[in-house]
């Protein structure tokens, strides 16, 4: 490939990694086109070769413009990222940070001028004042104001986030809310528990947590709440309070081949909501025929009649039960059910499946052994050490086992096509810092005895917090992993082991359990795929960044 080489000459701040990204290049066709020895010793004023990409950027003036910014209390590496417009690989690397969880109020980094007038020190969000509530956390004190709890717990030096204590005043963001100087915005109403009500379910409903809605209303054994029993909960304009839920419910019966995950998604409910409306103890036990309440959504598929078209399917020489239930867009519990097949390693080729029509053109004799749907381009087979350089990882991260892990997750989860590599790269690129941070870095204690996650037991919530690149979060998906990978040490051991093991199969299988290729096959807008990662669209701005960067690479 004919590319042009020009010159540049280094600057202040300049690093290996950060010329490499200036001008699309891995930092290793950076270092073997100037014969570099030593990555950590180049020098202002070194002319260094580099590939022109026709951003202007050669002969030492850099496009960018760099100034200094000085720590504030409060301040993150990716807070600081997000206010420059910059990627969180990009700021580490143009200060040679070692840790980014140890910078320092006072400390002055480099970052580039985006016209923000945020530089020299000078925080741009105003800090008030917030007295501690009845029924506040360090998550939802966090949200109330725009903030990241990590943000929360530095501005304020706290060392335990789960003893913040009522009457106790931090400092927070001034997000306009008017929620400062102790006076909770949140109107608190009463509501009447009904049959089939749990904690979980009843938080979900008035937009708290559960450990919010336990201190609320001082619940001494939050599994031990009774019908009629009234209860406190902030008013989210539901008009759910009086124990009147505004949302239609209506039975479905179960079919072959439903699961808990699938009914949920048909009717626009999560998974705990579907739980707790219908007092489910073990959501792997329904059975055909099984009567549940659902919300009705309009989709006309309640009283047991599916939506789902079932046409035939031909098995093919290579196919496997996992690899067809991804093809239509199936869970393989899905497939097993809907054919009642007794050993799932026993298909033959030529023997004939039922599965859902998901306009794929996949059914009868014909395309079984094509590569998956989606865009139309080649199956990417593996990805490289380069290929994740351009994108934006750093060197650091970018280990043996980490690469092996990735491809084989890509396989496993059939993430080959264009689109599902794109947005399945750059979704994990920013909830991990491009493979910075393999687990979440909170304590995990706010998921302490959080049923919805199956959490029951003392300690489960650090245990099985966050892991992966998209974070992997409580005992039952840590059991529901560690079944489908085959590997006990996933449950005995929790978040380290998976984080250092599987950081990118712990998130393809979250994306496989989401259906995530199915949607990537839509050709979705970034925003669709973050909202359905994220629930909301926090990051968009770097994700779409990713998005580029990962389609311009493959």
């Amino acid at each position: 490939m004919a590319r042009t080489i020009i010159n540049f000459k280094v600057q202040a701040g300049d690093t290996i990694s950060g010329i490499a990204l200036k001008f699309g290049m891995t930092q290793s066709e950076l270092i073997a086109l100037n014969n570099i020895s030593d990555p950590n010793k180049i020098q202002i004023g070194q002319v260094l070769k580099v590939y022109d990409n026709g951003s202007g950027s050669g002969g030492g003036s850099s496009d960018r413009k760099i100034i200094n910014y000085t720590v504030q209390a409060g301040d993150t590496i990716s807070g600081i990222a997000l206010k420059f417009g910059m990627t969180q690989s990009e700021l580490i690397a143009l200060n040679n940070i070692s840790d980014p969880n140890k910078i320092q109020i006072g400390q002055v980094l480099k970052v580039y001028d985006n016209g923000s007038g945020s530089g020299g020190g000078s925080s741009d969000r105003k800090i008030i004042n917030y007295t501690v509530q009845a029924g506040d956390t360090i998550s939802g004190i966090a949200l109330k104001f725009g903030m990241t709890q990590s943000e929360l717990i530095a501005l304020n030096n706290i060392s335990d986030p789960n003893k913040i204590r009522i009457g106790q005043v931090l400092k927070v963001y001034d997000n306009g809310s008017g929620s400062g100087g102790g006076s909770s915005d949140r109107k608190i109403i009463n509501y009447t528990v009904q049959a089939g009500d749990t904690i979980s379910g009843i938080a979900l409903k008035f937009g708290m947590t559960q450990s919010e809605l336990i201190a609320l209303n001082n619940i001494s054994d939050p599994n031990k709440i009774q019908i009629g029993q009234v209860l406190k909960v902030y008013d989210n304009g539901s008009g759910s309070g009086g124990g009147s839920s505004d949302r239609k419910i209506i039975n479905y019966t179960v079919q072959a081949g439903d699961t808990i995950s699938g009914i949920a998604l048909k009717f626009g409910m999560t998974q705990s909501e579907l739980i707790a409306l219908n007092n489910i103890s073990d959501p792997n036990k329904i059975r055909i025929g099984q009567v549940l309440k659902v919300y009705d959504n309009g989709s006309g598929s309640g009283g047991g009649s599916s939506d789902r078209k079932i046409i035939n399917y031909t098995v093919q020489a290579g196919d496997t039960i996992s690899g067809i239930a991804l093809k239509f867009g199936m869970t393989q519990s899905e497939l097993i059910a809907l054919n009642n097949i007794s050993d799932p390693n026993k298909i033959r080729i030529g023997q004939v499946l039922k599965v859902y029509d998901n306009g794929s053109g996949s059914g009868g004799s014909g395309g079984g052994g094509s590569a998956p749907i989606g865009d139309g381009s080649k199956p990417v087979t593996r990805v490289t050490k380069s290929q994740l350089n351009q994108i934006g990882w750093p060197n650091s991260v970018l280990t043996d086992n980490m690469l092996a892990d990735l491809n084989r997750c890509l396989e496993e989860f059939k993430i080959t096509t264009k689109l599902r590599i794109a947005h399945f790269i750059s979704q994990c690129s920013h909830e991990s810092a491009a493979g910075l941070y393999t687990k979440e870095l909170a304590s995990g204690w706010d998921y302490e005895y959080r049923q919805d996650l199956g959490n029951v037991n003392y300690g489960d919530g650090p245990k099985y917090k966050g892991a992966g690149y998209i974070q992997l979060t409580g005992r039952y998906n840590y059991t529901k992993f560690a079944e489908y990978i085959g590997d006990p040490e996933i449950v005995n051991q929790g978040v380290d082991y998976v984080a250092e093991n599987y950081p990118w199969t712990s998130a393809g299988f979250w994306w496989h359990m989401n259906n995530m290729n199915a949607l990537c096959d839509t050709n979705p807008t970034v925003e669709q795929v973050t909202r359905r990662v994220n629930g909301g669209t926090r990051g968009l701005q770097e994700r779409i960044m990713y998005f580029n960067r990962t389609i311009q690479v493959f």
